[in-house]
């Protein structure tokens, strides 16, 4: 019992470990495009946590066997390294004594994936997108900016003048249904939202409704109101949207009942599908565990790095034999059941050929002198007069640590985007090559996202391992500062810092456009690679523009209307034309009728009419998304588009969030360096936690901050920069505690 604990206590922590790290690297992706969805739209914290509470849920069936695994590897393979099996071997304890344990936490392991499988992750699954549907529809309050106008809500325009703490002023709402088109304008005004009771509306005071039929524009209506309430219909505000549908979000007795229920054999065969994979994933945490046990155990070098390595390696195998069988059983090729438990077999049959080795002896590892190999190896890095052998020693090794750490962080990230696209590669019947080919182009990308957090891990590890050899404390007794001992460390965060910025101006704009248009094929949709910054409504000089679309071939607008207004916002006069065509200076409109409010609501008609508005390129520009520019292409854009008018407060803040992101990599290595010499004795395993809470931390402000950029909250420059500096003072004071 004895020998069970100590089992039980190298695998737990490296797979609570593993379990954090995978959970996180699977939200990386969505972390923070939440965080400025939900901040931007005024979501609570509590709110919030909930939603990546159900979201990390859903992912158990992935990340719960791939932690078992990276456990199991971590603390087999250290015992390995570490002679304790051989010794254990002296003593007459056969090795396979030690499956005893392993078996049982694998067998523990396959109840709780099963249970996650059945009942956690598809209530999970339900649960996120109902959260994410209701949350992203009824908080609009925040999303309506002063002078600009609001298209959020289905089947209705809204434009604020002034926007303050109390009542708003200047409000106008556009509505049309069935032909007709009603213009509501009030000078005072609010939009409240009560999710509790599921209402919301708009209270407005002294106003103004005009309603007429497009068809027939001489019946005409106007009314005015002391007081009034518009209200958004629930089903617009809080539409019921059909969750459990699809079969992940199905429970185990809702799968059943969909099977015994189901009238089409492909329909059947889908959900049989879904019923095998999710038990043959149960399952996969037991052979996952015996096959970690079987790779372990003869190794000569082990620990956390080693297991998180190779449990990538291996769950990436196993996943992709498992989505090329899904392939075949959606095909009807196989039955269900063979191609969902085919990646299981595998596995065992791996297993059962690597039982021989389990009983074999180890012979002792010869001592290498690293330190001497390692200086060899790395004297063309060497900087004469700045870099001494010992600089050189510890920079090569963080560099090792760094390039293991990124990949693997590369390699699981692909998983996941492999993963979120194989199905749309199914249903469209493309080539798996399609999909390859865009990880390819999709890469880079991820390399510059991260870099950080890879840098930030890497050196707390690093720093961990030199604890571990003793090789901090030879330096101190050779009377070498650590603060100057950091200096390769910083030495590589520069490089790195160096390499983001090569990334980013030169790679990402080429292969981010390869990217976006293989994804929007697979996804079944037209990939452009550029987008069109249009304004049908428009405001300018008390005049409200809108036009129904923009013929660019003929330079000419569709039903376009102006509403001139008043100073206290009332409306003076309607111009309505079927076109609008422009003529070098001038527009002609053709079709037209007026109603002119001076005149006690006077009614004209006209077959043409000349008029002065701004030029076509006033209302629309076409230009590259954000992902395709470098910044000095980012820079004209802006200057370009703020010159004529268009809102850049979104591109101002893409363009200091391309400026400051890759000095991110240096503040993540200073704070991995104070972090490293204050705890790094602890151990690997607790460095690797750290940063990645760290890392999560980090995000999570980043998106918050970019997101108050985005609403006028702070200025684009201190929204981007702000977690930065935040973590920098951290750092630097975390720095002076360092025991040299």
């Amino acid at each position: 019992m004895l020998l069970d604990r100590y089992v039980l206590r190298e695998i737990i922590p490296p797979a609570l470990v593993g379990f954090l790290v995978f959970t996180l690297a699977l939200l990386m992706n969505t972390l923070l495009e939440f965080v400025q969805i939900l901040v931007m739209r005024g979501i609570g914290g509590g709110e919030f946590l909930a939603l990546i509470w159900n979201i990390s849920l859903s992912f158990l069936p992935l990340t719960l066997p791939m932690s078992f695994l990276m456990g199991v590897l971590s603390g087999i393979s250290r015992m390995s390294a570490d002679y304790e099996i051989l010794a254990l071997r002296a003593l007459a304890i056969p090795t396979p004594r030690l499956l005893r344990p392993v078996f049982t936490v694998g067998l523990l392991a396959l109840l709780l994936n099963l249970w996650a499988n059945m009942f956690v992750a598809p209530s999970a699954v339900k649960s996120a997108e109902k959260q994410l549907f209701e949350l992203m529809l009824s908080r609009t309050e925040k999303m309506i900016r002063p002078k600009e106008f609001f298209e959020g809500i289905p089947g209705m325009v809204v434009f604020v003048k002034e926007k303050g703490k109390g009542m708003w002023k200047g409000i106008f709402i556009e509505k049309y249904e069935n032909g007709s088109e009603k213009f509501i304008l009030a000078k005072e005004g609010r939009f409240v939202v009560d999710r509790k009771k599921r209402e919301a509306f708009f209270v407005l005071r002294d106003g103004e409704v005009h309603s007429f039929d497009t068809h027939a524009p001489e019946k005409y209506s106007r009314a005015f109101f002391r007081e009034a309430v518009e209200v958004v219909p629930k089903e617009v505000a809080f539409p019921r949207i059909h969750l459990g549908r699809k079969p992940r979000e199905k429970n185990l007795p809702q799968l059943l009942q969909a099977i015994k229920q189901s009238q089409s054999s492909t329909l059947k065969n889908l959900y049989l599908m879904e019923l095998h994979s999710r038990l043959a994933l149960a399952l996969s945490s037991l052979l996952f565990m015996l096959l970690g046990f079987a790779l372990a155990v003869n190794v000569k070098r082990g620990g956390t790095g080693f297991g998180f390595a190779l449990s990538i390696i291996v769950v990436i195998l196993y996943f992709v034999i498992h989505s090329g069988a899904k392939s075949f059983v959606e095909q009807g090729r196989v039955p269900a059941w063979a191609g969902m438990w085919l990646s299981d077999l595998l596995v065992f049959l791996f297993f059962l050929l690597l039982v021989p080795r389990i009983k074999g002896s180890i012979k002792p590892a010869r001592v290498k002198k690293k330190i001497a190999k390692t200086v060899r190896a790395g004297r063309l890095l060497r900087i004469p007069r700045l870099l001494s052998t010992l600089d050189t020693y510890g920079f090569l090794q963080a560099f090792k640590v760094f390039t293991l750490i990124l990949l693997a962080f590369l390699f699981l990230s692909l998983l996941v985007s492999f993963f979120q696209l194989i199905d749309d590669v199914f249903q469209h019947h493309l080539p798996i090559r399609i999909l390859l080919k865009y990880l390819v182009f999709f890469t880079p990308q991820l390399i510059y996202v991260l870099l950080p957090l890879s840098l930030l891990t890497s050196l707390m590890v690093s720093i961990s391992l030199f604890y571990k050899r003793g090789e901090i404390t030879a330096i101190k007794a050779g009377g070498i500062s650590l603060h100057r001992f950091s200096l390769p460390f910083v030495l590589l965060a520069v490089l790195v810092v160096a390499g983001s910025f090569y990334l980013q101006e030169r790679l990402l704009p080429f292969s981010n456009k390869k990217a976006e248009n293989l994804r929007a094929y697979i996804k079944g949709q037209k990939g452009t690679g550029e987008y069109i910054i249009s304004r049908n409504w428009v405001f300018s000089n008390n005049t409200i523009i809108h036009f129904l679309y923009y013929e660019k071939k003929r330079k000419s607008f569709v039903d376009i209307y102006l509403l001139k207004l008043s100073e206290d916002f009332s409306l003076k006069k309607i111009v309505h034309a079927k076109r609008a065509f422009w003529k070098r200076k001038y527009w002609v409109l053709r079709r037209l009728w007026i109603r002119d409010f001076t005149q006690k609501g006077e009614f004209l008609q006209a077959d043409r009419q000349r008029i002065i508005m701004p030029a076509p390129e006033y209302f629309f520009r076409e230009i590259k998304s954000f992902e395709e520019m470098n910044l000095k292409q980012l820079r004209m854009h802006i200057e370009t588009l703020k010159r004529e008018g268009f809102p850049t407060t979104e591109m101002e803040v893409e363009y200091q969030a391309r400026i400051s992101f890759p000095f991110v990599n240096l503040v993540m290595a200073l704070l991995a360096i104070s972090l490293g010499f204050l705890i790094g004795e602890k151990g690997p395993t607790i460095g690797v936690g750290t940063s990645l809470a760290l890392g999560g931390v980090y995000w999570t402000l980043f998106g918050a901050f970019k997101a108050l950029g985005k609403s006028y909250i702070l200025s684009p420059a201190l929204a981007c920069w702000s977690p930065s500096i935040i973590f920098l003072l951290i750092a630097l004071i975390l720095f002076t505690y360092i025991r040299t």
